[in-house]
């Protein structure tokens, strides 16, 4: 008996530290995301006299966090599910943890970030959570932390495992292996230019039964640079990817994005970019290199329109990699509201072989997209967003996606964000 009361004295001693010593809050944030879509030539060109699929997928989200001088915790519990997808009256497990996180304080500005975590860097050009999917993207990772006046470090790791197993860590899975990186930003002219650099290698066992075993790891790193100043945005990004494939090849891939945006008084911006991803050519006999820059876990649904027909690089393009040419348009009549369009023009950036004639090469030009959006925020926490695209696709994209070009291709959505705050509790450091 004596000693559950010592233990409970310890464990109220500690607590009342936490307590007593720092600034304490606590807080609960709800999400609700229905989402209704039209589709017809989504990701893939529409076969001929195919008929529009509609249906409405939602999000509901649970978000808890606390926050102490010593640490801070945060958990996030989600169900994503499609209307009508599950037979009424029956029991359907369907709430998982998206996030769930511990961030340790060994100093104010150091710290240890352990579990489930959205890992979101600058525009998430390699690093991001993928909002737009309804389920979003998570990882299962540790980092370290430093901070000093203009400078940021954070380097992390991963281990995966699919079970718990006995012997060997072989990982068939779609997913990673192992992962590290290193983000190292550094601000200057009071955070009017900033620069950040990337140094990431991921491993995957082996796709051949013979070498499964091994693992072959990818290295990618680069800078980013990024300005703005009198309403001038710009950046500038390029990147060099390494290393070994699961098939055993080196790899030599590039990636280089440049983007500028002016904005007029708040009302107007007009912006201009350029993407280039590295891919193999097919002409090139006797290329035993791997040269497709593959884009990691960025939120590739933000930089390749919005009918998301590059998400999964090179793999969208056969390997041959790809030219964005893109122009963006955003109003902002009132500050609930925005209305504006994206305009791309997408290429190869290499030759890749016709399967339907032997010996011939696909032409370069894919097809041009348009996507309109409109959006309106009449509070905080509450925004309704439509938008509408269309797809006038080349004969290459039709060898490349199936379907037919002359087809029609068109998608639509209306989504309602509910995202309030329902509780917050502070409480003042004595």
């Amino acid at each position: 008996m004596k000693g559950h009361k010592l233990l409970l004295l310890v464990v109220a001693s500690c607590f009342g530290f936490i307590y007593s010593d720092a600034q304490t809050s606590f807080d609960v944030a709800m999400q609700f995301r229905p989402r209704f879509e039209q589709r017809l030539g989504y990701g893939t060109l529409p076969a001929t006299g195919s008929k529009s699929a509609f249906f409405i997928s939602e999000r509901a989200r649970l978000n808890v966090g606390f926050k102490s001088k010593y640490v801070k915790m945060y958990m996030s519990l989600q169900d994503v599910r499609l209307w009508g997808s599950e037979t009424q009256l029956q029991n359907v497990a369907s709430f998982a943890l998206h996030e769930g996180w511990a961030e340790v304080f060994i100093k104010d500005n150091i710290s240890f970030k352990l579990g489930r975590q959205e890992l979101v860097y600058d525009d998430q050009r390699l690093f991001g959570n993928v909002d737009w999917v309804q389920q979003a993207r998570a990882h299962d990772a540790a980092v370290f932390k430093f901070q000093q006046k203009g400078t940021t470090l954070h380097v992390g790791g991963a281990f995966n495992q699919a079970s718990e197993g006995f012997f060997g860590t072989y990982y068939a899975l779609n997913n990673y292996k192992a992962l590290a990186f290193l983000w190292l930003h550094q601000k200057f002219i009071d955070d009017k230019f900033n620069l950040s650099f990337y140094a990431v290698t991921d491993g995957f066992n082996a796709d051949t039964s013979l070498h499964k075993n091994k693992v072959y790891f990818r290295g990618t790193a680069g800078p980013m640079f990024n300005v703005n100043t009198k309403g001038v945005k710009a950046n500038v990004t390029f990147f060099t990817q390494f290393g070994k494939d699961t098939y055993q090849r080196d790899i030599l891939a590039f990636f280089a994005s440049a983007y500028v945006e002016y904005t007029v008084k708040k009302l107007v911006s007009l912006g201009v970019g350029y993407d280039f991803v590295s891919g193999n050519n097919a002409a090139a006999i006797g290329n035993k290199r791997n040269n497709t820059f593959h884009t990691l876990y960025a939120t590739n649904h933000k930089f390749y329109g919005n009918m998301d027909y590059f998400q999964n690089l090179p793999k969208d393009t056969k390997g041959g990699g790809l030219h964005d040419a893109y122009f963006k348009f955003k109003a902002m009549p009132k500050p609930k509201g925005a209305i504006g369009f994206d305009a791309h023009y997408f290429l190869l950036a290499n030759k890749v072989r016709d399967s339907a004639t032997p010996g011939q090469y696909l032409k370069l030009p894919l097809g041009f997209e348009l996507d309109v959006y409109g959006s309106y925020k009449p509070i905080a926490y509450i925004e309704l967003t439509a938008g509408y695209s269309t797809l006038i696709a080349a004969s290459s994209m039709e060898a490349l996606k199936g379907g037919n070009r002359k087809q029609f291709a068109g998608w639509g959505f209306i989504m309602l964000n509910v995202n309030p705050t329902v509780f917050k509790w502070e409480k003042e450091k004595k």
